[in-house]
């Protein structure tokens, strides 16, 4: 991982895995989309599709529910000073080995 600031950030390739970041505080793990301008989508891991029916079937109705990748939000923060965290490729095929040991 390293951390870069978002003028660099916002020419990462889309697809890359990041966190907002702050000294010694990380922020959700996210997945980038494209940039345009001075902003950029993102899909969230554990918010995306998450619409009040399916929090209604996990909570009241105790439903599995797979969680949507596709889904994608805008940034719109414009904080220059915001710091990311990213995900190089080892990190990456790290966290899918340590994933798999889930399964």
């Amino acid at each position: 991982m390293r951390v870069i600031n978002r003028k660099e950030f916002l020419q990462m390739r889309k697809n890359t895995i990041f966190a907002t970041y702050e000294p010694c505080v990380f922020g959700r793990l996210c997945i980038k989309g494209e940039s345009f301008e001075d902003d950029f989508l993102f899909t969230d891991f554990m918010e995306t599709g998450l619409n009040f029916n399916i929090y209604s079937d996990l909570l009241d109705n105790r439903k599995s529910v797979l969680i949507d990748l596709s889904s994608q939000s805008r940034d719109g923060i414009f904080e220059d000073e915001q710091m990311f965290v990213i995900f190089e490729d080892k990190d990456i095929e790290h966290l899918i080995d340590r994933l798999k040991m889930c399964l």
